[in-house]
Formats: C-alpha cells, sequence, structure tokens
C-alpha cells in the first residue's frame, strides 16, 4: 500500500516537471516574474532589491485587499496581496459561500466569500485601471498573479467575465492558492480559457493549498515547484541572481518562502548577496 502510493507521487511529480520543462523560456520568464511581484508584498528589504517597482497599487481601507500593476515590455503583471493582516485572516477564514455574479449567460455558481468579499472591494478601481491601460496600449497582455489569498484573487479576477478583459489574459500563476469555489465555478472559468493559461503552482510542504473543503475545488493545472529537480525557480540563485555563483541554497528555499519564514530568507538572500 505505501509502496503503491510512493509509486503515485514519484509519477505524479515526474509529469508536472515535464509540463514545467514543457514550457517555452518566455512562459518560464513569466512565471518567475509572477512569483518575484507576489512575494513583493512581503516586508523583505534585500527581496526588495530585485523586485522593480509598481506603476500603480489600488488599496481598499476597510478590507485591507491590495493590488499592484507592474509593467515589462508588452505585459502587465497583475498581483494581489497576500495575507498580511488579522483583518485579512478573517476574510480567510469566512468560508460561508456567496453567489459569483460576473459570469454572463453561464451556470449559477458560488464561491468562498471572504474571498469573494476582498475582490468585491478592489473590483471597480481595479478595471478602471485595467481598462484604461490596455487603451492606452491595446498589444498589451495581461498576467494575473498573487501567493495564497492573493493567488485566489487573481483566479476570482480571472473569472471576472463581465470585465470584459478576459481576451486580454495570457495566463493566471497562482501560488500556493486555495481551494475557491463550486464545481460549476471551476467549469465556469475553464470553459473560459484554455487549459495552458490557468496554472496553480505551489510547494510540497505549503499547508494552505491542501487544506480541504467539501463545497470548494482547484481549478487549473497544478504545478509542484520543490519537486522539479531542474527548474531555477527551485533554485532562488537561479531565479533572484540568474546564478552563475557557488553559493547554492537548498531546494527547500522555495517552500520557506510560502511559508513566509522572514529570518531565513533574510538570511538567505544575505549569503546569496556575498557571494555575488
Amino acid at each position: 500500500m505505501i509502496k503503491k502510493y510512493v509509486l503515485n507521487q514519484k509519477n505524479r511529480i515526474q509529469k508536472q516537471t515535464q509540463k514545467f520543462e514543457s514550457f517555452s523560456e518566455e512562459n518560464q520568464e513569466n512565471v518567475r516574474s509572477s512569483l518575484k511581484y507576489s512575494l513583493s508584498f512581503k516586508n523583505i528589504s534585500l527581496l526588495r532589491n530585485v523586485t522593480r517597482e509598481p506603476i500603480h497599487c489600488i488599496e481598499d481601507n476597510y478590507s485591507k485587499s491590495k493590488v499592484c500593476f507592474f509593467s515589462e515590455y508588452n505585459i502587465l503583471y497583475v498581483a494581489f496581496q497576500m495575507t498580511v493582516s488579522i483583518r485579512d485572516m478573517l476574510f480567510d477564514l469566512d468560508m460561508r459561500v456567496t453567489k459569483w455574479p460576473y459570469f454572463i449567460n453561464r451556470k449559477r455558481s458560488f464561491v468562498h466569500r471572504g474571498f469573494a468579499h476582498k475582490y468585491f472591494r478592489l473590483r471597480s478601481k481595479y478595471l478602471e485601471f485595467v481598462k484604461e491601460y490596455v487603451t492606452n496600449y491595446p498589444n498589451t497582455q495581461i498576467i494575473l498573479t498573487g501567493h495564497s489569498l492573493g493567488g485566489a484573487l487573481a483566479l476570482l479576477a480571472a473569472s471576472d467575465e463581465k470585465s470584459n478583459i478576459s481576451s486580454y489574459v495570457k495566463n493566471v500563476f497562482a501560488f500556493g492558492s486555495p481551494e475557491i469555489g463550486h464545481k460549476i465555478w471551476a467549469q465556469n472559468i475553464e470553459n473560459l480559457y484554455t487549459s495552458e493559461q490557468i496554472y496553480r503552482l505551489h510547494s510540497l510542504r505549503d499547508l494552505i493549498p491542501k487544506v480541504y473543503n467539501p463545497l470548494f475545488t482547484h481549478v487549473g493545472n497544478e504545478i509542484h515547484l520543490d519537486a522539479i529537480e531542474k527548474s531555477p525557480l527551485v533554485s532562488i540563485s537561479h531565479y533572484l541572481f540568474q546564478g552563475i555563483g557557488k553559493y547554492y541554497p537548498s531546494p527547500l528555499f522555495y517552500a520557506e518562502l510560502l511559508f513566509g519564514d522572514e529570518n531565513m530568507v533574510r538570511q538567505e538572500l544575505y549569503l546569496l548577496q556575498q557571494n555575488y
């Protein structure tokens, strides 16, 4: 029984490894940038040194929701803030369901109430900025991203069919995202995009994606980043500093980033800077 379970896990990880390595170089770079911007909300000064400043941010004072916009070439990265406050935690724990009102002519669906309310508070100003941006730069492609709570909000933003921006969305990269909505909601969003547009990327050690809720389900392709030995995402030296030095952090570093162990992150990044 145990051998069978281990074998199944190995086969699953191997498939996910092949899936990530089959990404084009451009897509792998998009994932790295998405991760960088998703983590930019953390108060880590050394990490901030390798992350460009946002061109704009929107914050709701009541819910403490925040979304920032980063521009790279013709791509607009839209990064939603992770859980950083007690107020955020209260919304995280509100697991009641609410109707999702932003599909067009699709089956009625329900989502996590706490996540939905945080998105509702940002929606009008967020869409106002995005629509103005794509009007000024019509060749723009949008990548929605975020870590944990931010990943949930990125997926909700992607499922906002009434926003009329889905045609601009190139990818959704949700890092460590929890379950968000009912199966019908998941089916509706999967009908909006191709199977190669939505990805949930997380660490095997991150507990949040594993929290089971019988009412909700995950959406998108799943990839375990710290199980991908050849991926530059495993090594923060490759990911942040294009890895050409001697110091090579452990493959578990990304997992520690997901856990938010700030002291360890500071120490690892300090060592990296000393060795480059």
